[in-house]
């Protein structure tokens, strides 16, 4: 009777609570491991290599539609091929998956690349390390808050450029670039020949230094 047998590594109780690697199983799925319990969900397709798009794993989280009984997901977590995998070479992706309110459809809201990338809003991250894109009306592509009344509740750290700038050169370290809607630069905030401080610029003219 599985509903209560021990075998040498599984175990199902009563409750149907299953465990592996320990007779008292807590929730679910309990897996318990002297060193660390691990879950591997690999893609076997004879032979054939995995290439970009290539769904590896995946993860659902869902429930029942009390309006017609019918099982629905919610939310996911996708590992594709990000790449063409060969011989110790396995380019793969991450992406979180979330469905709107109102709908039923998984939407990419977050991927991390094969390179570590992350696109937030996109699942395209380019030139980057990290890619925030919305479409908020009256609000925030991000928003960052160290809030506590305090001094040293500081903002954003920007290090960029080189490691040493020259008191005669400006733009050796371009901190912040601001573009339109359409991608067009509209200047930004680099360093200037003052070396404590960085000014405003507007394509080659300074509006702003000191």
């Amino acid at each position: 009777d599985l509903a209560s047998a021990t075998y040498s590594k599984v175990y199902i109780d009563s409750s149907g609570n299953v465990g592996i690697g320990t007779t008292s199983p807590s929730k679910t799925l309990s897996i318990h491991a002297g060193s660390g319990g691990q879950v591997a969900i690999n893609r076997e397709d004879a032979d054939n290599a995995i290439v970009a798009d290539d769904e590896i794993g995946r993860i659902s989280f869902g429930g029942d539609d009390p309006t017609n009984e019918t099982f629905q997901v919610g939310a996911a977590i996708l590992v594709a091929g990000d790449g063409t995998w060969a011989s110790n070479d396995c380019p793969a992706r991450i992406q979180f998956y979330t469905c709107d309110d109102g709908s039923n459809t998984l939407d990419a809201r977050m991927t991390i690349k094969e390179n570590g990338s992350i696109g937030i809003g996109t699942a395209s991250p380019s030139g980057t390390q990290m890619q925030v894109e919305g479409n908020h009306s009256s609000g925030y592509a991000a928003k960052f808050v160290n809030d506590g009344d305090n001094s040293n509740r500081n903002g954003i750290l920007i290090t960029c450029g080189k490691d040493t700038y020259s008191s005669s050169t400006a733009g050796e370290a371009v901190y912040i670039n601001f573009q339109d809607g359409n991608g067009t630069g509209q200047g930004g905030i680099y360093n200037s020949t003052n070396l404590d401080l960085p000014q405003f610029y507007e394509a080659s003219d300074s509006r702003i230094k000191e």
